[in-house]
């Protein structure tokens, strides 16, 4: 899969820099950044909208913030982490005042 998508996003719209493909993420993020503004501005308008292996593409340009490897956990994960949080929670002694 990312050998096919280097190949494409080259060939259409230039030199990829760097190519990170987050297999575990629910909505199947790919995060590509090219080597000249040019060529990201032509894959963003290139891919977006576009269907591909029976959905559509949203490309955009990334705040920067957003960390997508911390998005891969599913709910169930998700009600477990958050539950031995707070478990943790109870345990701690109260701050005396």
């Amino acid at each position: 899969m990312e050998l096919d998508i280097i190949e494409e996003c080259e060939e259409k719209y230039g030199k990829i820099e760097r190519i990170k493909i987050f297999e575990d993420h629910i909505k199947g993020i790919i995060k590509i950044k090219f080597h000249s503004p040019v060529s990201t501005e032509k894959c963003i308008q290139g891919l977006n909208g576009r269907f591909y292996n029976g959905r559509t593409i949203e490309a955009f340009y990334w705040d920067g913030k957003i960390d997508y490897d911390k998005q891969n956990e599913n709910s169930q994960l998700q009600n477990q982490r958050i539950e031995e949080f707070g478990q943790w929670l109870e345990k701690q002694e109260p701050e005396k005042i």
